[in-house]
């Protein structure tokens, strides 16, 4: 498989592997496990620890994530993992190294969440 189409108004748009695979990640990452009505299960804790009141502790949050990418994204390997908060801006930065199963040319993945 080399894409997805994807209609929009007028053409259609064809996403490419690694657009899908970071658009899977990112889904992946903004989902709170419950919020999806057919799939409960679906998701990954990074809300629920963004609002803890406790201190958190970061490789609880990673062992999470990877856990919640590996069952959700079964395609990918993650190589590393890494989070760095500001917490003045509201900000999370979440940062991969990912690598496709098929390929097994590693990428790197950044993302911002405001919260």
């Amino acid at each position: 498989m080399n894409g997805v189409g994807i209609y929009t108004d007028d053409f259609i748009n064809i996403k490419e592997d690694l657009d899908l695979i970071k658009e899977n990640v990112r889904r992946v990452l903004l989902t709170e496990p419950g919020e999806r009505v057919n799939n409960p299960l679906f998701g990954s804790p990074l809300k629920r620890y963004i609002f803890e009141a406790e201190p958190i502790v970061r490789s609880d949050i990673e062992l999470e994530i990877i856990d919640s990418l590996n069952r959700w994204v079964p395609n990918i390997t993650v190589e590393s993992f890494s989070i760095d908060d500001n917490y003045e801006e509201n900000k999370m930065k979440v940062s991969m190294t990912l690598k496709p199963n098929d390929t097994e040319i590693p990428f790197s993945y950044e993302t911002l969440i405001n919260y």
